[in-house]
């Protein structure tokens, strides 16, 4: 979809971005010579949020040109990247196709993933499966945000079917949407937000 994007919405959400990834970096002691796979569309807001996220951190960028599990699953061997970032139907490709059992992908600590629902069945099966990932992840977001409004901070003790906290200088709310009027916490309604 098509959407009006300032060039001051991309400058402030890459910085919120790069602070947080940071941050979530220093919450799993991921390394900082870190090499990043790239295989999301850099046309769609969180392929090209991650290309820049890693330029910005400095970080070794492998692009896919297409994407296909086992070509993903061979570069994760050979580059060994501590953290990927995915859709929910890669990441569960990963947890539930046989073929992931045949490469070492034992450099993955973290596995963050947006743009629908990640299956609380799928996470446990990766944390299972996978020892040493200690952290699958979701945000929540959409491109008129540019991308993520909000992520899991890292800890351990973070809930699966979580998508976590606003981040920095985001502001949500829940609203009824036929009153306009504030929900608790919990409410069904419609999300509201303002970011930079």
């Amino acid at each position: 979809k098509g959407v009006m994007l300032t060039h001051k919405n991309y400058l402030d959400h890459f910085k919120t971005i790069v602070v947080h990834g940071i941050q979530l970096a220093q919450n799993l002691q991921l390394p900082q010579d870190d090499a990043a796979i790239c295989f999301l569309p850099i046309y769609h807001a969180m392929g090209y949020s991650g290309v820049i996220t890693n330029i910005i951190r400095g970080q070794t960028i492998v692009m896919m040109r297409k994407y296909s599990l086992e070509k993903l699953l061979h570069l994760v061997e050979k580059y060994k990247p501590s953290s990927i970032v995915a859709a929910p139907t890669i990441v569960q490709q990963i947890a539930k196709n046989p073929i992931a059992k045949k490469y070492n992908l034992s450099s993955i600590r973290a596995i963050g993933s947006g743009g629908s629902k990640l299956d609380e069945g799928t996470m446990k099966k990766i944390l299972k499966e996978f020892p040493n990932v200690e952290l699958v992840a979701q945000g929540y977001g959409m491109t008129e945000a540019v991308t993520v409004l909000s992520h899991m901070t890292g800890r351990k003790n973070d809930p699966l079917d979580c998508v976590g906290k606003p981040l920095p200088g985001v502001d949500i709310k829940i609203v009824d949407p036929d009153t306009n009027e504030f929900l608790p916490q919990g409410g069904i309604g419609e999300i509201r937000f303002k970011a930079p």
